[in-house]
């Protein structure tokens, strides 16, 4: 159910409330109406018409022969039979309504916070980017350095964000084998790196460089200058900030140095490893 269709739902049902509450509202006045009167009938015996006048101009909405029908015993007998239900369905609806009326403000101010909070977008920063050939990444295999790649993390939201922490692990993979995904959260997985910054501003652009700290061996160089790849390059981490809200957010984030259409399903779980948080 979209948020139009839950809007209209809940909109129904306090129209159906209201509705209720307003005609519980109608038999009560009529009730307690109809014992005003009679008790007033009771007392006015010997008065004559033009004293009992006034008291018939206060409830015009009603006529002599309706007065007496609502002051003959029996309805009288039926309203406090009555009574204590009506009065405990009316206390049920206004319940009801008080609850429904409580969520759909939550409701709001979910989707409030949710437009208004500060998101961060991890990228890779291309060297080029052709028609021909996409985005191009210059990233150096040579032996005895370590893999360096630039990559910018963007607050693409409408307020900003606090306190960012960024973990990123950059990992050399055979082309047939997906990445490990290790490390995060994990003082056993591979060694990474950690990147900090107090706050980020909407639209601003916070740039770092993914190093992978072992150097680069013969081997590896070797494989990831070959045509084609024998190996790729993994980068994969996690950004933790916390939004304008003080409510703590991630986003998971993995990339590959190898077009998506150049591998197979190896890196079907570096797709689905990119993610977000759910909480409000």
């Amino acid at each position: 159910m979209d948020d139009a269709t839950t809007k209209g739902f809940w909109n129904r049902i306090i129209h159906e409330l209201e509705h209720l509450n307003q005609t519980l509202n109608k038999l009560l006045k009529i009730a307690y109406g109809s014992g005003k009167h009679h008790h007033q009938l009771a007392g006015n015996t010997e008065t004559s018409d033009d004293e009992s006048r006034p008291a018939e101009r206060h409830e015009p909405w009603r006529s002599v022969e309706n007065s007496r029908y609502f002051s003959s015993g029996w309805f009288r007998q039926l309203f406090h039979r009555w009574k204590p239900r009506i009065e405990t369905l009316a206390y049920l609806f206004a319940m009801a309504y008080a609850v429904i009326t409580f969520f759909q403000w939550k409701d709001a101010n979910r989707n409030f916070r949710i437009d208004e909070r500060g998101w961060q977008r991890f990228q890779v920063i291309p060297t080029e980017v052709t028609p021909a050939t996409g985005e191009v990444y210059a990233i150096d295999f040579t032996a005895g350095r370590p893999i360096q790649i630039p990559m910018t993390i963007t607050n693409t939201g409408k307020t900003p964000v606090f306190d960012i922490k960024t973990d990123i692990y950059v990992e050399v993979v055979d082309r047939d084998k997906g990445p490990r995904l290790s490390g995060v959260g994990d003082p056993n997985g591979l060694l990474g790196m950690e990147a900090t910054t107090g706050i980020n501003f909407p639209a601003q652009v916070f740039q770092t460089l993914a190093i992978r700290p072992p150097l680069t061996t013969e081997e590896e160089s070797a494989d990831l200058k070959s045509k084609p790849q024998r190996k790729y390059v993994a980068m994969y981490g996690r950004i933790q900030y916390r939004d304008a809200f003080k409510t703590q957010h991630w986003t998971q984030f993995c990339w590959t140095n190898l077009a998506t259409y150049q591998m197979g399903h190896q890196i079907d779980d570096c797709t689905a490893y990119n993610d977000v948080d759910k909480n409000d």
